[in-house]
């Protein structure tokens, strides 16, 4: 029953964000149309039933223009539109549908494989809230066997579709991260610590393009010229929250930000191929330069 609940908060949820403003009875009939809750008719008193159980899920409020016919819509500036985690949910769920539906022609619905360790999040989550360590048994790519480690967890992220946990490593002595598909085991201590209250994971990352952050670095202006369709997905997916657009031709687009030269920038630089060009700061020119070059030179080996 709550399932069927959950579900049915979420269609309400998510015909409100695609359509707008809706009087109930447009709600009704895209209700009836969707044939997917066994012909059970959608009546007043479980629409507002719905309409708070969303509030309490989601955090959204759904309104009612009582001028404009009675109808009900989200407001713009709702915690759906503007609030990271709620778009996650929203966004994931909308995945979920969408898959389940494609049950009816798996082979017309393509997927990437996600890689394991989503069954630890349970675990990392309670660890989270209530400041308790963790011990990893980790094996990670650069070493034949596993190891044991104790780790303060400070948060949770996602990069290229693996979850990565950002702690403090208690046998190494600092802040790293570690990847949950190269977890074998993880397990609550009855241990806690004291987070940090100096420590802000969105400020941690916040001049960084993916997991690499070495505070000793200093954020720096860099400009990328981009070429053909590369500035319109970079319009539509920034490259990081400081992106700027300062130039603008016929044949390229210059964009501006504000962040640290890491491996991750570098590596996404080089998967926009000749669509990128970094323009400055000239250190930056030199490591994408360098790298070309050592990918050319293992395929000239090869060709020879």
């Amino acid at each position: 029953m709550a399932t069927n609940v959950y579900k049915r908060c979420f269609w309400l949820l998510r015909t409100l964000s695609r359509n707008g403003k809706l009087t109930f009875k447009e709600i009704q009939q895209k209700w009836e149309d969707s044939g997917s809750y066994d012909g059970k008719e959608l009546n007043k008193r479980t629409f507002h039933l719905h309409r708070e159980k969303v509030y309490e899920i989601f955090n959204v409020d759904i309104c009612c223009d009582i001028e404009d016919n009675y109808k009900y819509y989200i407001l713009d500036d709702s915690p759906l539109k503007n609030d990271k985690i709620i778009r996650w949910i929203y966004n994931s769920l909308n995945v979920s549908s969408v898959v389940m539906e494609g049950k009816m022609i798996p082979d017309r619905v393509l997927l990437e494989e996600i890689p394991a360790g989503t069954e630890y999040l349970e675990t990392i989550l309670k660890a989270l809230r209530e400041n308790q360590i963790l011990e990893i048994e980790y094996q990670p790519f650069t070493e034949d066997m596993p190891k044991i480690h104790h780790v303060r967890p400070y948060c949770l992220k996602v990069y290229r579709q693996r979850w990565y946990v950002l702690g403090r490593f208690e046998e190494i002595g600092g802040i790293r991260h570690f990847s949950l598909d190269r977890a074998l085991d993880i397990k609550l201590t009855d241990r806690k610590f004291n987070y940090p209250e100096d420590f802000s994971p969105k400020n941690y990352y916040r001049h960084a393009v993916g997991l690499y952050v070495d505070e000793k670095l200093t954020p720096q202006t860099i400009i990328l010229r981009t070429y053909g369709l590369q500035s319109k997905y970079l319009r539509a997916l920034p490259l990081h929250a400081s992106q700027e657009e300062i130039n603008k031709t016929q044949d390229f687009v210059d964009f501006k930000y504000k962040m640290i030269i890491t491996p991750d920038l570098i590596n996404e630089l080089l998967r926009m191929t000749d669509t990128v060009e970094v323009l400055e700061p000239k250190e930056l020119v030199k490591m994408v330069k360098d790298t070309a070059k050592g990918i050319l030179n293992r395929y000239k080996k090869k060709i020879n």
